[in-house]
């Protein structure tokens, strides 16, 4: 049998925000399992609370946030991410969901958002975002060196998205292609924009 849910990616310093995006979540949907990745160590008293009053499971496998964290320090050194722990968020790929929501802590829903996975019957990767509003694409993300070496034309800079909300299936990834793109992104530094501080939440 299929298996679908929602991740959330927390800690104890954005408990106020993680426990508006569940309430909002339970607000439109008492049965969809909720699953919290832990963003660091600081992470017991937010899941005892979306726990105890939402029924908000913690990610279980605690080697595969191992591996991320290894795989970021190894692959991008220190000083690539001003945030390296939110790409714990890749662990909704080996997770327990066969088909999964995630969604960052800064957000509210108004609608049984569940039920956008739908949309998966027929493709494997859905996202909403408001990136392609800011410059074409590029803020947030990437810097204008991405249009000088012609990485990306224009047309194509309107689908990125920036990370907050998206959809797809398990497996679809493997851990080997997570790190052959880390490896990728780390050779090419001038093509993020890392100097905005949207991650600094956390």
């Amino acid at each position: 049998m299929m298996t679908r849910g929602i991740y959330v990616l927390g800690n104890d310093a954005v408990m106020d925000h993680a426990i508006a995006l569940v309430a909002s979540i339970r607000a439109c949907d008492s049965v969809t399992p909720v699953v919290m990745i832990p963003y660091d160590d600081r992470a017991q008293k937010v899941a005892a609370v979306l726990g105890e009053h939402f029924g908000v499971r913690p990610y279980e496998d605690m080697s595969v946030l191992k591996r991320i964290d290894n795989a970021t320090q190894e692959i991008f050194g220190s000083g690539f991410f001003w945030r390296p722990n939110l790409l714990r968020k890749q662990a909704v790929w080996f997770g327990p969901f066969d088909q999964f929501l995630y969604l960052d802590a800064d957000i509210i829903v108004f609608e049984r958002v569940i039920d956008n996975l739908d949309h998966l019957s027929e493709c494997d990767f859905v996202c909403c975002d408001n990136q392609h509003e800011h410059e074409g694409g590029l803020r947030y993300i990437f810097t204008s060196q991405v249009l000088v070496d012609k990485v990306f034309p224009p047309e194509e800079l309107r689908d990125v998205f920036n990370g907050g909300w998206w959809a797809s299936k398990r497996g679809l990834l493997t851990e080997e292609d997570l790190w052959a793109t880390f490896e990728h992104c780390a050779r090419h530094r001038d093509y993020f924009d890392l100097a905005t501080g949207v991650t600094s939440r956390f």
